[in-house]
Parts: C-alpha cells; sequence; structure tokens
C-alpha cells in the first residue's frame, strides 16, 4: 500500500471512531486530513462511498429508536438543500472550494468544542427548522458535512443514541441521493468506486472501537474534543491552501 493509502486509511480509521461515539464528524474529520493533499471534489466521492455502509449499520442499530416524524421531514429538507450542493461542487473552483470548506469547519468544530447554541429557539421553529434542513444539505452535497442537522438534533434535547439512530437515517437517505447525484454530475466514476473499497477494512475496524467506546465515555467530552480535534485540522488546511 503506497503513503498516501496508508495516509487515508489512518484517517478512515480516526474518522470511524468519532461517528461510532457520536453519530456523525466522520467527514469533518476524514476531509480535513486528506484535504491537505488533495481536493475536496476528489475527497467527497470517497468517503460518500465509504461511508454509505455505516449508516446503515448504525440505523438497524439504533432502529427501535428512529422516529419517522423527526428523520423524514429532515430528510426531504436535506434532500432540497443537496441539489445546489452537488452542481457548487462540480463547477466552482477547487482552490476557493477549499477555502470554504476550511472556513466551514472550522466553525463546525469551534460550535462543538464550545456547545453554542440558539438562545432564541429558532432551530426549533417551523423556519429554523427548514433553514438548518436545506443549509445542512447544501452543505452534504458540497462536503458531505452533517454537523449542522446534528447540531439541531442535539438542541432538541434528545438521548444520545436516538440523536445517532435519526442522524444516520438522514444520511442514509441523503447518501443514497448524492449517490446518484454524484454519478450524474460525472463525480463518481467507477475507477473511484473501486479504489474507495480498500478502505472498508479501515472504516469498519474504526466504526467497531467507536461503537464499543460510546457507551463507556462521556458523550460531552467526547464532542468537545472531536470539535477542538476538528478545529486543529481545518485550521490546517487553510494554512496549506
Amino acid at each position: 500500500m503506497t503513503e498516501t493509502g496508508l495516509l487515508m486509511g489512518g484517517a478512515i480509521f480516526l474518522a470511524y471512531v468519532v461517528k461510532g461515539i457520536t453519530g456523525f464528524g466522520n467527514t469533518l474529520v476524514f476531509s480535513s486530513i486528506v484535504g491537505l493533499f488533495l481536493d475536496n471534489r476528489n475527497i467527497s466521492p470517497v468517503e460518500l462511498v465509504v461511508g454509505y455502509p455505516s449508516n446503515l449499520l448504525i440505523a438497524w442499530r439504533e432502529r427501535r429508536r428512529l422516529n419517522p416524524r423527526v428523520w423524514l421531514p429532515l430528510s426531504g429538507m436535506v434532500l432540497l438543500g443537496s441539489i445546489p450542493g452537488v452542481f457548487v461542487l462540480r463547477y466552482t473552483d477547487a482552490g476557493m472550494l477549499k477555502k470554504v470548506f476550511a472556513a466551514v469547519v472550522i466553525y463546525l468544530g469551534l460550535s462543538m468544542a464550545l456547545e453554542w447554541k440558539s438562545r432564541s429557539g429558532r432551530a426549533r421553529s417551523g423556519g429554523g427548522f427548514g433553514f438548518m434542513g436545506i443549509l445542512s444539505g447544501m452543505v452534504c452535497g458540497m462536503f458531505g458535512i452533517g454537523a449542522f442537522l446534528a447540531a439541531y438534533l442535539m438542541g432538541r434535547a434528545e438521548e444520545p443514541e436516538a440523536v445517532k439512530g435519526n442522524l444516520c437515517m438522514v444520511f442514509l437517505v441523503e447518501n443514497t441521493f448524492r449517490i446518484w447525484m454524484y454519478g450524474t454530475a460525472g463525480i463518481l466514476p467507477l475507477s473511484l468506486i473501486r479504489q474507495s473499497l480498500y478502505l472498508y477494512g479501515f472504516m469498519l475496524a474504526g466504526l467497531a472501537v467507536g461503537l464499543l467506546l460510546s457507551g463507556r465515555i462521556n458523550q460531552r467530552t467526547a464532542r468537545r474534543v472531536t470539535g477542538w480535534m476538528i478545529v486543529a485540522s481545518g485550521a490546517g488546511v487553510l494554512l496549506a491552501g
């Protein structure tokens, strides 16, 4: 295996440890590490192929906690936002896209580490619901990042395992749609899919470790540590660009 392949495998392993603990954050971790030497146009499709089974596994594991009143309307909003997001990824300058990505990553990392929350309650209103869904969809379409959506669900004060299950159900719907969109836009060739399959072992190992740890460590501590790690990674991408 090449040095690049080993780096990607290590990034995938670390990303899916985080995924197993929190239900999200895998794309932020993986993309911000690999973004030091690859463009986001090449990163997002790889992470999409590797991450699809993880969402299926977690959604099935937490199936008794799934709430259609939560994940179904959010999925619709995310899909609406994914359409423009995919085309921005396809037609935007790679250098500019990397700077935007780094800024989004740093903001999301700080929001996790410092536990920023809306004091106005707008996130729970109908308007806030739609805004968060469409914004999450656009960011998912461009970078595969669902942390805006995670922040919204955590703000509803639901139990962590329910948040994890409903998040992964939304991601599963969005991933299915995005696979079709990426294929249509020409950014998910068969050769890239084949190259991504060898990363499944790293993904499954990391996910297993994360799920094992999820019941043994404090979720708040895990989110804060992950947040600061994401901030550092995003700053690295910004400085490298």
